[in-house]
């Protein structure tokens, strides 16, 4: 075989391989199923259990239907406890700081968050790709609370808004309760890195305790699989070039010498 037909052969192969990661991208999608957008799970609703803590990186739960966007495609997953809130520690009306270690953080006692959870469904078009967040919360205290749920992200670089979705409700939080809540967002694309965080609104007064509202952040990898591909490509074809350039000056050394 000559030089050519060896530098040929080689850039057949490289684009060859470029080829897997974008069919094995459609594959996860076929085969992907569309899932609600919230998810509130009741995991105990009697007896009190112990503090929640969230791993730092499973496969997402599956949402039960209900209201909201769904989006295609598998994808890795991972997670990270994010960082604490506002909250209070204290009997009667006092107001203070979040507590808690690790996970999970303390709202005066009353109410106990998780860390956020992630995982991400690449898809098929660039400008697509969903991260899924969850986390859970436990009443602490000894009535029955309602609590809201605020999910948005933006990205790292120039702290673009992506997608949020607000003011989720939960409700009836009974005594020891623990609920698991999720949500996925939409429009991660290329971005690489994306922040995501869940703020939680408990109710003003709890047992004659002032509660504030917690925040809880988390930061995702998005694989930017388009553009790896670009450059993966531009990097074969430049050597696939020079392979040809050199082929073709080694043939012409030879016809003169």
């Amino acid at each position: 075989m000559t030089g050519i037909g060896r530098a040929l052969v080689a850039a057949a192969l490289g684009l060859g391989l470029l080829l897997v990661p974008s069919a094995l991208v459609h594959a996860a999608d076929d085969d992907g199923n569309d899932s609600a957008n919230l998810t509130v799970t009741v995991t105990d609703g009697s007896t009190p259990s112990p503090t929640p803590r969230p791993t730092s990186s499973s496969a997402a739960p599956v949402p039960s239907p209900s209201s909201g966007r769904s989006g295609p495609g598998t994808g890795a997953t991972g997670g990270s406890g994010g960082a604490a809130g506002g909250g209070g520690v204290g009997a009667g009306s006092g107001t203070g700081t979040g507590t808690g270690t690790g996970g999970t953080v303390s709202i005066a006692g009353m109410v106990y968050v998780s860390g956020v959870n992630s995982s991400v469904a690449l898809s098929p078009d660039p400008a697509e790709a969903d991260v899924t967040l969850w986390l859970s919360v436990r009443n602490a205290s000894s009535s029955v609370i309602d609590l809201t749920a605020d999910f948005w992200m933006e990205s790292v670089l120039f702290g673009t808004a992506l997608d949020s979705a607000s003011a989720v409700p939960v409700t009836g939080l009974q005594p020891g309760e623990t609920r698991l809540i999720s949500t996925r967002l939409h429009g991660a694309g290329q971005w690489g890195l994306v922040n995501t965080h869940v703020k939680i609104t408990p109710p003003a007064t709890v047992d004659g305790t002032a509660l504030t509202p917690l925040t809880r952040d988390a930061l995702v990898v998005v694989f930017p699989w388009l553009s790896i591909l670009l450059a993966a490509t531009l990097v074969i074809a430049l050597l696939a070039w020079r392979a040809v350039a050199l082929a073709l000056a080694a043939k012409t050394s030879e016809a003169t010498a």
